[in-house]
Formats: C-alpha cells, sequence, structure tokens
C-alpha cells in the first residue's frame, strides 16, 4: 500500500480517497503536490474539510499514545497489591477452607476477565500478559478481599466447638523472638489447620498452666464460609474446664 500510495498517487486517491487524504495528514505531506516539494498546504486541508461526502481532518493529532504514562488498569493492579493482598494475607488464616479455594478462585476470575479481552482491549489492554496481570491484581483480588470481608460481616451461624489436646510442640518465631505452642488435638477436622492451632506464649504464660483442651468458636458467614471467630484454652483449675463466654 505505502509503495501505491508514493509511486500511484493519482489512482490510490481515486480508489480511496479518505485513506488518501488522511495518510497526507498524518505524513505532512502531499505526494501529488509534486511542484512544491511534496508539501502538504492549507488549501488541500480546507478543501477536505469543507467537502462533506469526505471524512474531515482531526483538529488535533496526539503526539502520545493516550496511556504513555498513565494507564487507568494500574490503579486496580496497585490497589489489588497494597488492599486486597494485604487484607487477603491477614484474614485468611483463620478461614477453614482448603488450598484449593485460592486457587479455583483465582482461575476463575482470570478466566471470567479474559472472556472479555475484546471490552478491555477497546479500553487500552492491548498485550495479553497485561490483561492476565490485570485480571489477577486488578480484579479477582480485590474480589476475594470483598467476599472474605462480607462473610466475616454478614454471620449466620456460630458454634463452639471443643477439641482435646492429646500433644504440642514448642517453636520459635524468629521475627518476633517469642515461644509458640503448636498444639494437636483429637479432632481431625481442626488438624487439617494446624495455624488455628498456634498459640503465641507470650501474652498466655503457657509453661504455667497444664492445658486439657481448646474451644474453637466456628462462624459460618452468608457466603457459606467457616473461619475461627474466637478461641480459648482450657486448663486445669480444679480439673472443672472453663466455658466459653
Amino acid at each position: 500500500m505505502c509503495g501505491t500510495f508514493f509511486e500511484a498517487a493519482a489512482d490510490f486517491q481515486k480508489e480511496l480517497p479518505d485513506i488518501f487524504n488522511h495518510l497526507c495528514f498524518l505524513l505532512n505531506l502531499n505526494p501529488l503536490n509534486k511542484s512544491n516539494d511534496f508539501r502538504l498546504e492549507q488549501d488541500f486541508i480546507q478543501s477536505v474539510n469543507n467537502d462533506h461526502s469526505r471524512v474531515s481532518f482531526p483538529a488535533k493529532v496526539r503526539k502520545n499514545y493516550k496511556y504513555d504514562t498513565n494507564h487507568w488498569s494500574f490503579y486496580y493492579i496497585l490497589g489489588g497489591i497494597f488492599l486486597g493482598l494485604t487484607y487477603v494475607y491477614h484474614v485468611s488464616e483463620w478461614f477453614l477452607f482448603p488450598d484449593y479455594f485460592f486457587i479455583c478462585f483465582i482461575v476463575t476470575g482470570v478466566a471470567i476477565v479474559a472472556g472479555f479481552r475484546n471490552y478491555f482491549y477497546s479500553k487500552g489492554i492491548f498485550l495479553f500478559r497485561h490483561l492476565m496481570l490485570f485480571g489477577l491484581l486488578g480484579v479477582t483480588v480485590p474480589a476475594l478481599a470483598i467476599v472474605l470481608f462480607l462473610d466475616q460481616q454478614i454471620v449466620v451461624d456460630t458454634r463452639v466447638v471443643n477439641a482435646k489436646i492429646i500433644d504440642y510442640s514448642i517453636l520459635k518465631d524468629p521475627r518476633n523472638k517469642v515461644l509458640i505452642y503448636e498444639y494437636r488435638v483429637d479432632n481431625p477436622y481442626l488438624m487439617n489447620y494446624p495455624k488455628v492451632l498456634k498459640f503465641n506464649a507470650f501474652g498466655l504464660e503457657l509453661a504455667d498452666k497444664e492445658f486439657l483442651s481448646i474451644d474453637m468458636e466456628l462462624s459460618t458467614g452468608f457466603m457459606g464460609l467457616t473461619r475461627v471467630s474466637d478461641r480459648k484454652l482450657i486448663y486445669r483449675n480444679a480439673d472443672i474446664p472453663q466455658q466459653m463466654p
């Protein structure tokens, strides 16, 4: 096409007048204006704009790509990193769901975004890797944070599960330099989530008490997710376990 535009400009203008005009405008030259060093003169521009049968030239052409320095999707991605991931990291340890829940949620969210690829292409997301990054951090992570937040705030059921302590191990937290007691109980369901069976020894004075069992208050939100809303170690006190308030 470029060769035809320069070598057979008259035929090109006859067959594709609008494309010819706008190529002249974008290249800032007119291959038909041989007598004046192929300059794009103002008279040519005005003649095209005054011809209502032709597509007129824009009043102004942007020199830079619209999203050259600031793309709208970056706000969603940064929000997903600093707000979404932070919230999910802090609250997810108290939710009792299997690890594949995260994988299924992420795959589903990214797949939904990918299904609207043409829509996001029209909004300036041209690269597939950009779309995947936006789908993961800009959409799926914030959506997961919202689901966990709503499930935490809207509780539909609460129950207390008592589990007998059968063994424990002592770990040292390298960050806080405190001891962590990791208990093992006779409840297989709770044993699937060892993170909720870890207690910081700093505020509990665990070494001074003989613990018998753990009371776990489990809450189920309207999204159907279960989380530990409260927990209490029951220790020996005249052989009478303490009751949950």
